[in-house]
């Protein structure tokens, strides 16, 4: 076909010849030819149209022969199977164009007759036009039948060649609301509005012989179809059914209970929202400047909205859409999910965000989703279930695949070819109609809002699905026992309120870590402690549980003995089971692993939860200049060691270098990378636990609001030295390595240098210097 189209374009002396039958094409076909038929005697301009004829099925003859009774037969033929009319018999340039392209004529599978007999009308009445082009007669319902349907529906409104263009603009809106609000019984008169919008819903999947009248059949059909997009059910041909019919919009004005944005929602905005009759909120879950922010769910989820949770990270070209890809994403949302405590089987929408070819929707799409659906199942103990945000036909594609349960259908994109000439999928939930442009604020809560329709098959995320702690629920407990668990609320002032059913709390041989939620169940009848105790001494006997896999000797029992949480439980009854840890690591806190590679090992959870049990103990310390001796469990003792290193260093290697290319980076030295982040996730967790949070919901709301460990680095270094923090920092590192003791009776940094020296004045200096910088480098802060 691109060769036949260069032909003709090098016979009518088109510059440039291209595969294009563009303007310039179609201006000297018109102005050199007009008509090919019998009285065309250039021999080679009917050459290419036998050409075409046989490409197109049809018998073209011998080529070369020109026109001939064989050619006129062939043109009749395809004139009657457009639709078009029999006189005269010859090719047009409209014709010629359509003969140069891939279009059928003929019924094909998946096509329906009603559609063919709706698209030979389009090309009958309106092919004179001067913007309207064939339509193909396949029955089939594609971009370019959707454009010939709204170009014919302009036409019958009155709009002049120039003025329609194909597009559902203003005047469209206007011109069916005032002339083509049809109802039953009405029929074509001087304008044909029943027809077209019988082939619309033939289109749209919803067979309507196209009669020109509005009867019983079309009745029943368009009832059907308002109740499938959840439309007004007015079994009419009301604007609301018509823009449904014709644009994947549909009415972008109508009412709608759905929005998604990139700003945080408070709780007055909310409030807002709500008040203006939206109920679900679609927020992201990643990428800093738009995800949720803390306190964010608990606004919308106790306010009256539901969430819908979205991943996008770019997602907007083809190059991000590969099985890797998609299992990183998979990934990412099933870690950010479980930090916000989101629950089993809530749809995450992962989007495409880009107008993909039908080629590109079944191959790198739908690979892009199995990478998704892999990545999701690192949260092995909470399932979640994938959601595809796409134009109708990749939604489509990939819902087919069993690659996605939820459709999210990106509406407003109404120029994406995805969107032009596709049904709405049959298991749409939602559908994202409207953008509303500006910045938010008080007086306008829909500023900067993308609007959505909520189909009744939607399953946004409720109050119970996210951080849900259940009341009064029995948890299987030891020797025939019932324990309950706690029942928490959130919102109590100025901590955290615990309510406990009255019975004995107990502890069992082994504290198992399941789900966010701790389990105490029942080992023997001597074994109790207080009710009111429970949850943070539950807290504790997890750090220690944890620290105690790397540090179990005589220095940490004096450190942080298990007395001090828990008395009158005998230790040795804890059980520090591989299967155990496993089951905190994978099930609990999946977070950790992902948050920076050295967490893949047990010692550096320990190394974590050694950290925090120090703050734990003996308090945060915040804002002091002093080392302090909760310091010991975490930066003030990696110092010491990273030291007792550097007094090891080559010949030559002054402490200043050495200290830049070890601190942070090299584990051996005592102060390696996982290090830095363990001391300052324990030292956060340690602080949040003394605000009497417990450690489930501590975890989530630190990793919910600093992602990346960098963040965390530098939220310890402000909260533990201030707001400036390397003057404090300095000084707290000099306290490490002069006067005799550390604040904490029987211990001294004898005991852990070892055969080191002590820094001299000079080398003291140097070294908190270089460690101090090397620290707020580590938290990304300046000097």
């Amino acid at each position: 076909m691109f060769s036949l189209i260069r032909a003709l374009q090098i016979e009518l002396g088109v510059a440039g010849p291209s595969n294009t039958f563009g303007p310039g094409t179609e201006a000297a076909f018109v102005n050199s030819i007009g008509m090919i038929n019998d009285k065309t005697s250039n021999k080679k301009i009917v050459a290419i149209l036998q050409c075409a004829l046989w490409c197109k099925g049809y018998t073209g003859g011998k080529v070369g022969d020109g026109w001939n009774t064989q050619v006129a037969a062939s043109v009749a033929m395809i004139r009657s199977d457009l639709g078009l009319t029999a006189d005269p018999v010859g090719v047009n340039a409209k014709l010629m164009k359509s003969l140069l392209t891939m279009d059928a004529y003929v019924l094909l599978r998946g096509g329906s007759d009603a559609i063919r007999a709706g698209q030979q009308t389009l090309n009958r009445r309106y092919s004179f036009r001067k913007d309207f082009y064939i339509v193909p007669c396949d029955g089939l319902f594609t971009r370019q039948m959707q454009q010939g349907l709204m170009y014919a529906l302009q036409y019958e409104l009155g709009m002049a060649d120039g003025v329609a263009t194909g597009n559902f603009g203003p005047g469209t809106i206007a011109g069916i609301k005032t002339n083509a609000q049809l109802k039953f019984g009405d029929s074509d008169g001087l304008k044909n509005f029943v027809s077209l919008f019988q082939l619309a819903l033939s289109c749209n999947g919803y067979a309507t012989p196209v009669s020109g009248t509005f009867d019983a059949t079309t009745r029943s059909q368009v009832t059907s179809f308002q109740t499938f997009m959840e439309i007004d059910v007015s079994s009419k041909a009301d604007f609301g059914t018509w823009a449904a019919l014709l644009v994947s919009t549909g009415d972008a004005n109508r009412s709608v209970a759905g929005m998604d944005t990139t700003d945080r929602l408070t709780k007055d905005r909310v409030l807002q929202l709500v008040n203006k009759g939206y109920t679900v909120a679609g927020r992201y879950l990643t990428v800093d400047e738009k995800n949720l922010k803390a306190g964010e769910l608990d606004a919308i989820l106790n306010n009256g909205m539901r969430l819908l949770p979205v991943f996008q990270n770019y997602n907007n070209a083809a190059s991000f859409f590969t099985e890797a890809i998609g299992y990183d994403h998979g990934r990412e949302a099933a870690i950010r999910s479980r930090q916000l405590g989101i629950r089993e089987n809530v749809i995450i929408f992962f989007a495409v965000d880009y107008d993909a070819t039908g080629a590109e929707a079944s191959s790198i799409v739908l690979n892009y989703f199995r990478g998704v659906k892999k990545g999701l199942k690192v949260s092995n103990s909470v399932s979640y279930q994938v959601g595809v945000y796409g134009t109708r036909n990749v939604a489509s594609i990939v819902h087919s695949a069993s690659l996605a349960t939820g459709v999210w259908v990106s509406g407003m994109s109404i120029g994406y070819s995805g969107n032009l000439g596709f049904k709405m999928p049959a298991e749409w939930m939602y559908n994202q109609i409207q953008e509303i442009h500006g910045q938010s604020n008080s007086t306008n809560p829909e500023n900067n809002i993308d609007r959505n329709v909520v189909s009744k098959r939607a399953r946004p995320a409720i109050r119970a699905d996210v951080e849900r702690v259940p009341l009064r629920q029995p948890i299987p407990g030891g020797g025939g026992s019932v324990v309950y668990r706690p029942v928490v609320d959130y919102d109590a002032l100025p901590g955290v309120t615990y309510v406990y059913e009255p019975v004995t709390w107990t502890l069992t041989r082994a504290l198992v870590i399941a789900e966010n939620e701790l389990y105490i169940s029942q080992p023997g009848p001597n074994e109790s402690f207080p009710n009111a105790d429970l949850p943070m001494n539950a807290s504790g006997l997890v750090l220690d549980w944890l620290l105690r896999q790397k540090y179990n000797n005589t220095i940490w029992n004096i450190f942080a003995p298990i007395g001090v949480d828990v008395p009158n439980v005998l230790h040795p009854r804890i059980s520090y089971t591989p299967q155990v840890l496993d089951n905190f690591r994978s099930k609990t806190i999946p977070e950790l692993e992902a948050a920076n590679s050295a967490y893949g090992s047990v010692d550096d959870l320990a190394h974590m939860a050694a950290t925090a049990r120090g703050v734990f103990i003996f308090g945060d310390a915040a804002n002091q200049d002093r080392l302090q001796a909760s310091d010991l469990g975490g930066w003030g003792l990696d110092l010491v060691q990273l030291w007792v290193a550097c007094t090891k260093r080559p010949i030559g290697v002054s402490i200043e270098a050495w200290v830049e290319a070890n601190l942070g980076k090299v584990e051996s030295t005592g102060f390696g990378l996982g290090d830095v982040y363990g001391d300052a996730d324990g030292w956060l967790l340690g602080s949040q636990l003394n605000s009497n949070v417990p450690l489930d919901r501590a975890l989530r709301e630190i990793y919910s609001q600093y992602q990346t460990p960098t963040s965390r680095v530098a939220q310890f270094l402000y909260g533990r030295f201030g707001i400036s923090p390397k003057y404090n920092l300095q000084r707290s590192i000099i306290t490490i390595f002069v006067g005799i003791e550390w604040p904490m009776a029987g211990l001294t940094r004898y005991q852990f240098l070892g055969d080191a020296p002590e820094p001299t004045n000079e080398e003291l200096t140097k070294f908190t210097l270089a460690s101090a910088k090397r620290l707020l480098e580590l938290g990304g802060l300046t000097w």
